[in-house]
């Protein structure tokens, strides 16, 4: 069993994962700031691979990304970074990238270096649901890599259940149909919304993600599903004199 999967049968409710873009603000602190986190109230961490062409990614990350990869992060550079952290925390690591970017090293070859570097669950926007299904879905449960899907409040309600299905690692549960980095708002729309995806989930974790960005934000969506995934406002809050302390206190700030 993965560190994730081991996670979620230990616990099951006010779980926290914070998105990293792999090199920022450098490689050295990238891993820093996870051994920083291993020791916070955070569950898990989504690494994210840069991309220079993301969908779905706000401008912060997009941001991010573009000085990861000015400084040279690469499929090789990312993994190794993955590697240390593995070896250095105990916190369960999401590989969060494009499906295009894997495309170019090989799916197969992909997936053995998730194995070597300590990865144990995917996040791949652009990977369709049945793609998944008819071609890579046995080859990932060989390599004992769990998939999480999006949802989002457009999503149709079949669509919404194959997803829920197929997701082996978490429901990636959308807050709403903007891209990451847009603050989530309190109110009846969305907690019908999460209300009726976490009745679907037959006891699968549900993460919320998309515009989680303060302690009221996060204990909301935590009312209604197992908890939540910070990006955006968890990157804007790292000061570059000091990415270490100040990350350290927007997560206190959190939790």
């Amino acid at each position: 069993m993965n560190k994730l999967s081991n996670l979620f049968k230990k616990k099951s409710s006010d779980l926290l994962s914070i998105y990293l873009t792999a090199g920022y603000p450098d490689v050295k602190s990238t891993l820093s700031i996870a051994q920083m986190l291993n020791n916070s109230k955070v569950d898990f961490i989504e690494l994210g691979m840069p991309f220079s062409d993301p969908l779905a990614d706000g401008p912060t990350i997009q941001e991010t990304s573009k000085i990861a990869l000015e400084k040279g992060m690469n499929f090789d550079s990312y993994f190794n970074l993955a590697k240390q952290i593995h070896q250095t925390t105990t916190l369960p690591i999401v590989f969060m990238g494009y499906y295009n970017q894997i495309l170019k090293i090989g799916v197969e070859k992909f997936c053995d270096f998730c194995n070597t570097s300590g990865i144990d669950a995917l996040i791949i926007p652009d990977l369709p649901i049945e793609e998944y299904e008819n071609e890579y879905q046995e080859l990932f449960n060989k390599h004992n890599l769990t998939i999480s899907f999006l949802v989002t409040p457009n999503t149709e309600l079949e669509r919404v259940k194959k997803i829920i299905k197929l997701s082996s690692a978490f429901v990636y549960v959308v807050s709403d149909n903007s891209i990451t980095g847009n603050k989530t708002n309190q109110n009846q729309k969305l907690v019908t919304y999460l209300e009726k995806i976490q009745s679907l989930t037959n006891k699968k974790t549900a993460i919320v993600g998309f515009g989680i960005h303060n302690n009221k934000s996060y204990t909301n969506v935590c009312k209604y599903t197992n908890g939540a995934i910070i990006g955006t406002a968890f990157l804007k809050s790292i000061n570059l004199d000091n990415p270490i302390k100040s990350s350290k206190r927007f997560i206190e700030s959190i939790k």
